[in-house]
């Protein structure tokens, strides 16, 4: 049952893979620090959704429980599903968190993969846009 459903989830993530779509990947850290043996985050994101996972899930190696974050556009809704035993997913919605954040965008530029972006804070954290 679990592999039908991941095989499902995973074919239809393929066929996000038709329209223009970017892969970002990355790792976090913390107060500067990197942790060795955390999996890459994988963000796939085109003009009508966006998807977060990280290469454990996408290599179908990760172990329960883990999440796939979905971020539909132009809403903003964000739809997380969390996989909890191979026969058990559940997910949430949110709509409003994403429209309530505000960005105040600074004069600080930066070159990305040839892009200019913009710095911008939101609550203390800075983010380039």
């Amino acid at each position: 049952m679990h592999q039908r459903i991941l095989l499902s989830f995973f074919i239809f993530l393929s066929l996000f893979a038709f329209a223009q779509t970017y892969e970002v990947q990355y790792v976090s850290s913390y107060n500067g620090k990197v942790n060795a043996d955390q999996p890459f985050t994988i963000v796939w994101a085109n003009e009508k959704e966006n998807f977060i996972l990280n290469t454990k899930i996408r290599e179908q190696k990760a172990e329960f429980p883990y999440e796939i974050t979905k971020i539909e556009k132009p809403s903003n809704t964000i739809i997380s599903y969390a996989f909890l035993k191979p026969d058990e997913i559940i997910s949430t919605s949110d709509s409003e968190s994403v429209r309530k954040q505000t960005f105040e965008f600074t004069n600080e530029t930066k070159k990305i993969l040839g892009y200019t972006c913009k710095k911008s804070s939101h609550q203390n954290q800075f983010k380039y846009h």
